[in-house]
């Protein structure tokens, strides 16, 4: 044994005589491992082919990575079963060892047999067998290993039994997502709590008259939406807006409808507002447009009519109007395009916020180091100096501004650069 001196620091005697013909690997590891050098001992794993060697630095060494490291370079399948099979070794290196076996009954007997769920977890996921597949998804008692083996069953008799049966609502899904079988769909459609499984089941069902049906009558929301969007007809969206129970079926069907008179009768006042705000997504008429947009004293559905105007000169109006919420207003300003416009606004509009969104949509380099240098708000000369490219310009607002953050603009677009936290609207 004194020969085996220039490596003191491996603890078992025994343990030296089985390394003992690769001593110089032996020591090269012992060495970094002295070091405490995470990298080092990782770096050195590459360098080494030796199986006894690598399963005993995968079993030993202090760092997860080094272990799994070792594991990879593991060839020797026999090793890795070893590996697979041994509580000496941590959960992730056997893990890793599962994932590089391939013989199909090693890991069948692993996924069944093994002490260790993590280990079983993999091997489920790698057998193909379909009979204990079928067995595990219909027996384990783990959640999260049925659910591995529900995922990697084919037969719809069985996916139809967990999709049915099981407890666990995430496994139920699993196996929906897989049926196809149309009668287990609408059984699932009808009888299952879980909202989610029931929008799984309906992605796969392609029958008309049960996705008008769920559109008409469904109470959650998600399922009325999904139903809604399957229907590309007009005519059965303008039924489904006009007889649908809830409000959600209504307003998904109107957002589709471009039936001029039908959405008209729907911006009726007495109607609940989120209706009348669906209704005006595609509606085109200017004169109700127009008055909504100007004399509703909804916060909501002025700024949604605004939407669809098309008057340059009506939009410039309602971005003056100082008795329309501001959100109208900077709504209307982003619907302009004549920039003759837009620097009247950006120049004289008496609320800051649509003078900033004026300002935004400016082109002109002059009109926007005008306002840079005289708008009374730091924020509308802020986001005009963010826009001028004129580094003399730059310079001179950077001199003379008085406000920090107008400063640090003009010093950041000297650079090329925009401030950091630049979200100011």
């Amino acid at each position: 044994m004194e020969s085996l001196n220039p490596v003191p620091d491996i603890e078992n005697d025994q343990k030296l005589l089985r390394l003992g013909n690769w001593l110089p690997a032996v020591h090269n590891y012992v060495e970094t491992l002295n070091s405490r050098d995470t990298y080092y001992r990782f770096k050195t794993i590459h360098n080494i082919s030796e199986h006894l060697l690598l399963v005993e630095i995968a079993r030993t060494d202090p760092e997860l990575e080094v272990q799994l490291a070792a594991v990879q370079k593991i060839e020797d399948e026999s090793v890795l079963i070893e590996i697979a099979w041994s509580d000496l070794y941590c959960r992730g290196v056997r893990m890793e060892a599962t994932e590089k076996i391939s013989d199909e009954a090693v890991l069948k007997r692993l996924a069944k047999e093994c002490d260790n769920k993590s280990v079983r977890y993999i091997a489920i996921g790698k057998i193909s067998d379909q009979l204990l597949l079928s067995e595990l998804a219909l027996k384990e008692k783990t959640e999260f290993l049925r659910e591995a083996a529900v995922k990697r069953v084919t037969d719809e008799t069985v996916l139809a039994r967990v999709a049915l049966e099981d407890e666990i609502d995430g496994i139920r899904g699993e196996a929906i997502k897989k049926i196809t079988d149309k009668s287990v769909l609408h059984i699932v459609l009808e009888q299952d709590t879980f909202e989610n499984n029931r929008l799984l089941a309906l992605k796969n069902i392609t029958d008309i008259s049960t996705i008008i049906h769920l559109a008409l009558t469904d109470e959650e929301r998600r399922i009325v939406e999904e139903a809604v969007s399957r229907i590309e007809d007009e005519p059965t969206l303008i039924m489904i807006a006009r007889k649908a129970h809830s409000r959600i079926a209504i307003c998904s069907a109107l957002i589709k409808i471009h039936d001029q008179t039908v959405l008209k009768d729907f911006l009726n006042d007495r109607l609940h507002e989120s209706i009348r705000i669906a209704a005006l997504r595609n509606f085109t008429g200017q004169e109700i447009l127009i008055r909504l947009a100007l004399e509703s004293e909804s916060y909501w559905i002025s700024p949604a009519a605004v939407r669809n105007i098309k008057d340059q000169e009506i939009l410039y109006k309602i971005a003056e109007n100082q008795d329309s919420y501001v959100s109208t207003r900077k709504k209307a300003v982003m619907h302009i395009n004549d920039q003759h416009l837009l620097y009247k606004i950006a120049r004289h509009n008496t609320d800051y916020r649509v003078r900033y969104e004026a300002t935004c949509r400016l082109t002109s380099q002059h009109q926007l180091y005008e306002i840079a240098r005289i708008d009374k708000h730091w924020k509308v000369r802020d986001v005009a100096t963010g826009q001028i490219k004129n580094k003399d310009w730059l310079r001179e607002i950077l001199k003379n501004d008085r406000h920090l953050r107008v400063q640090e603009m003009a010093e950041c677009r000297l650079d090329g650069k925009w401030p950091d936290d630049y979200d100011y609207d």
